[in-house]
């Protein structure tokens, strides 16, 4: 059943206002917290250039200048709402290296080094074990140990 609105009705308007919402470096953090690999690069991105939405979403990477040059690098954009030139900075270049590839790497690299730790883990708890466990006795004393019980009539 499709739902009707009746004439009149508030939820049909829109209301206008010019309260903005400020964006704090809290509210950033916690985005980067929960974002992965791709939403990171973007937003880290977006808040070093310090452009509109609007804007951010009309970059493409052939705008952007050559990577290779020391950072911060400026480059120039031209704003959607006022038509004019705002002055963009590239301020970590390698972010847009950062690929699938990359991320896969790095989880390899996370399981070797868990791997690597697990086997020092073990080697450390046998040694530990060696280290706490007394030597056990010579074989003489052994030997005469069971001569004696031979020997002692029961």
């Amino acid at each position: 059943m499709p739902i009707r609105f009746r004439n009149g009705s508030k939820i049909g308007k829109t209301v206008k206002t010019t309260k903005n919402f400020p964006l704090t470096i809290e509210h950033v953090r916690k985005m980067f917290e929960v974002a992965d690999l791709r939403e990171r690069v973007i937003l880290s991105t977006a808040t070093d250039l310090g452009l509109r939405i609007s804007d951010f979403i009309q970059i493409k990477k052939t705008d952007l200048p050559p990577l290779d040059i020391e950072p911060p690098i400026p480059f120039e954009v031209m704003t959607s709402k006022e038509n004019v030139i705002a002055l963009a900075l590239v301020a970590d270049p390698g972010l847009f290296s950062l690929n699938a590839t990359n991320a896969r790497l790095d989880a390899v690299l996370v399981l070797v080094s868990i791997a690597f730790i697990a086997i020092l883990a073990i080697g450390a708890w046998i040694g530990c074990t060696m280290a706490s466990t007394p030597p056990p006795k010579p074989i003489e004393e052994i030997t005469a140990e069971i001569e004696e019980k031979k020997e002692t009539p029961k």
